[in-house]
């Protein structure tokens, strides 16, 4: 698995934690995924995630001009 993660690291991402009614969602650089960690970071502020809480990942979405859409 951590072969398709691979592809997220070094980019801004959403993770989305927990099921249906509990969830919440982190967002920030992946900066390594281990087999069973995932490190994220922005300045000031650094988080590890267990690969068993996230039930989703995706890029952050830009709009046409590269820029990030505040609306996720």
């Amino acid at each position: 698995m951590s072969d398709v993660l691979q592809y997220f690291v070094g980019k801004h991402c959403i993770l989305t934690l927990g099921n249906g009614l509990n969830s919440n969602q982190i967002v920030g650089v992946i900066k390594a995924v281990d087999d069973h960690y995932i490190s994220l970071g922005e300045p000031g502020n650094f988080s590890v995630v267990q690969l068993n809480a996230v039930v989703q990942i995706r890029e952050h979405p830009t709009n046409k001009n590269g820029k990030k859409k505040l609306v996720v």
